[in-house]
Parts: C-alpha cells; structure tokens; sequence
C-alpha cells in the first residue's frame, strides 16, 4: 500500500517494473544489505534496465535512482534528454509535491563556484574519474547548471569518454570545457559534447593525443570537426595544443568558425602549409581578432597571408617558433591585415630588421604594439627608435635578446 501511494503521489503506474526499482530504492535508503538473495532486477541486462530507468518521471527521480549504485549512476547519465519517455517528461509536470531531493548524496566535494549563474567545476588529475563526472552530471542541473568544466589531468588521470558523454547529456548549458593531458578521451568524447552542448563557447585543448580527425573521412564529421561544424556552435575561443589533428580540422574551423574571436594553435606537428593555406582561404573567420600560432612549422609566408586575408578585422597576431615564415611573409601580412593593433613575435631567426621596418611601413595607423623577443636575425644594422616612421601610434615596443652582433 506505502508502495502503491507513493506511486500514485509521483504519477508513476502501478507496473511491475516501476515497483521493482522504487523497491531497490527504499532498500538502499534503508542500508538494508540483501548479500544473500539476488534481487530480480540485478539479472537485467543493462539495455532492460536503461529502459525502466528512462522512464522513471522526472530528473529528481532519476537522480534518486542514480544513488542506488555506481551502475546505476552510469545508466542514469548515459540517458540522453531525448530517449527521455514523452508521456513521463508531462507526468512531470504534473507534479506538485517534490520527493526529498537527494542529489546531496550524490555530489562529491570538488571545488565549486558560480559564474554568471552557472556553477564552475574544476578537477585535479586524480580527482577525475568517470564516476565524478556523472555525479556533476546529475548533481548540477536543478542548480543552474553546469557552466564551466576544467579538467587538469595526467597520464594517470582516468576520465574516459563514459565520463565526458556524462556532461554532454546532463548539462546543456555548459560554454566553456577545458581539458589538459587527459589520455582516455577521444573524438567519441567530443562528439557527445557536440551534440549536447550547444551553448559551447571556449574550447581549451591540450595534450589529448586520442584526440583527432583521423577518421573523418571513413566515418563522417568526429571530434573537433562536429564542434566546430555543428549548425547550433557558438564557439568564440578555441585553444589546441599538441592534438594529433590534421589540415582537415583548421580547414574546418576556417569554414565553420564564424563566431571564432580568439584562436590559439600550439604544437600541431601533423598540420601542414595547406592546412593553414586553407582556414584562411575558406573566408569563414570574419570574426576573428586574436591569432597565436606557436610551434607549428606549417605556418609559412603563404599562409600567414591567407589568413590575414581571411580574418579582415584580425588585431592581435602572436607567433613563436616558425620556421619557414621570412621577411617577405611578415611584409605582405603586414598590408593585408589592415586592422592589426598588436604584433608579437619570438624566436624568429629568419626575421631581419629589414623584414620589420618593411612590415612597420606597410602597417595601418592601427598599429599599437610590437614586441620583438630572442628574433636573432635583427644585427648588423645600427637602430635608432628615431627611425620609426613618424606616422605611427605605437603605444608599446618590447625588444628583448636580440643578436649581440646588433
């Protein structure tokens, strides 16, 4: 009878089925411990069970469930919010009466703070696990949601893409997801994220080596590819570094990135001169305002021109290591990008103080800082700050460890 109210209070029918998991919850609620028999519903096979679970009403009574077991926990969160039963998502509605909330027990104590009304989470190498993950997953959405995920792993870190898809399917408003030196994750994970998570905005990514486009073309859109693409994307600021992606992906985000602002590329080994030839060629970075590329020897004098041509409004331009980028290069970027405010560039040997008062004479009135460091080939010729054309505004110059011969 006790079974039966309860039921009826929640609007749940009177099933078999739905009787069984309110018994399996009131037993762990209980601490009562049944070692000895087995219960009906541990024979189920894992897709029987998802069912039930799926069409449990309501998130509250999801989350009970989800406290029974770490089993349970993990079906509950790999049910996304469209397999969720219609005719239980009105029942609902229709309730007045809210069961005790219990997701208390089931969020754990890593460290939170809210951030524009949504709650931050940020987790250290092995504080990760899938386990955590879900339980963030089902924990944070009656509380604003999640907003921010940052995850700073090691090669010890255990999330996997069990845990990733977790967030994907509980926590839709999240924007920013930043993952550092998690090796379990691959492009299955962000695939999830894609299609859950469509207010995504900043994308941080680095040394996820399972992370890549190599099986885009057997397969269909994967990983970066699917957020970047995605009709609903919203990303503002991706951040990739040292991911074993290939010219496909910058061509991806070179053709889908329209809402791109900020981009930051950092040792691509697998990205070529194409790659970047055709991000910027593809005309889809209109947005774009601030470039770092660092290590990536792809970066040549033909495609920083192509991506000047590319990103009409592009102010800031940060580069580091590139090997194959010479006078020629900097000096025709330089009249293309029209609106360029900041140039940065370090440990750049090819570079001569020709190649710079070429670029500074070229440059729009908009040119506001330069900053030149450890850039060995500026020597031989005497530099006199006098010798800046007077026309420009510069606010700022920084000229650190250059040649001695200088």
């Amino acid at each position: 009878t006790a079974q039966s109210n309860f039921g009826n209070k929640w609007g749940i029918k009177d099933t078999r089925w739905h009787l069984v998991v309110l018994d399996s919850w009131i037993s762990w609620r209980k601490g009562h411990r049944r070692k000895e028999t087995v219960r009906p519903i541990d024979t189920l096979p894992d897709e029987c069970l998802f069912e039930i679970l799926r069409r449990l009403p309501g998130d509250k009574d999801r989350s009970n469930s989800a406290c029974v077991s770490k089993h349970w926990l993990m079906l509950v969160s790999s049910i996304r919010s469209s397999e969720l039963a219609a005719c239980n998502m009105a029942c609902d509605v229709s309730v007045k009466n809210p069961s005790p909330y219990l997701n208390n027990d089931v969020i754990v104590d890593e460290q939170e703070s809210k951030n524009n009304g949504y709650l931050t989470r940020c987790l250290n190498s092995e504080e990760a696990t899938d386990i955590r993950l879900a339980s963030i997953s089902l924990g944070t959405c009656s509380r604003g949601g999640l907003g921010k995920l940052s995850i700073r792993g090691s090669n010890s870190t255990r999330v996997t893409d069990a845990g990733i898809s977790a967030i994907a399917h509980g926590c839709p408003s999240l924007w920013v997801l930043s993952l550092w030196k998690v090796p379990l994750v691959t492009d299955v994970g962000l695939s999830e994220i894609a299609d859950g998570c469509p207010l995504l905005e900043n994308l941080d990514l680095c040394q996820c080596l399972l992370i890549s486009d190599k099986g885009l073309i057997a397969v269909g859109d994967k990983g970066i590819v699917s957020l970047v693409s995605s009709a609903s994307s919203s990303l503002e600021r991706i951040r990739l570094r040292t991911l074993n992606i290939s010219d496909i992906a910058l061509a991806v985000i070179g053709h889908y990135g329209k809402n791109v602002i900020d981009l930051s590329l950092t040792e691509l080994q697998d990205v070529i001169e194409k790659g970047f030839w055709v991000m910027g060629n593809t005309l889809g970075l209109q947005k774009l305002k601030s470039i770092s590329i660092n290590c990536c020897s792809g970066l040549t004098d033909t495609a920083l021109q192509a991506i000047a041509k590319g990103s009409p409004i592009l102010k800031q331009l940060f580069v580091r290591k590139s090997c194959y980028l010479s006078d020629a290069g900097l000096i025709a970027f330089a009249g293309t990008a029209k609106a360029l405010e900041s140039l940065h560039l370090e440990d750049r040997n090819q570079i001569t103080l020709m190649g710079i008062l070429g670029a500074l004479l070229k440059c729009s009135a908009e040119l506001k800082s330069l900053g030149l460091v450890r850039c060995l080939g500026i020597k031989h010729i005497s530099f006199e700050f006098s010798q800046l054309p007077s026309c420009l505004p510069l606010r700022s110059l920084t000229v650190q460890r250059l040649s001695r011969s200088h």
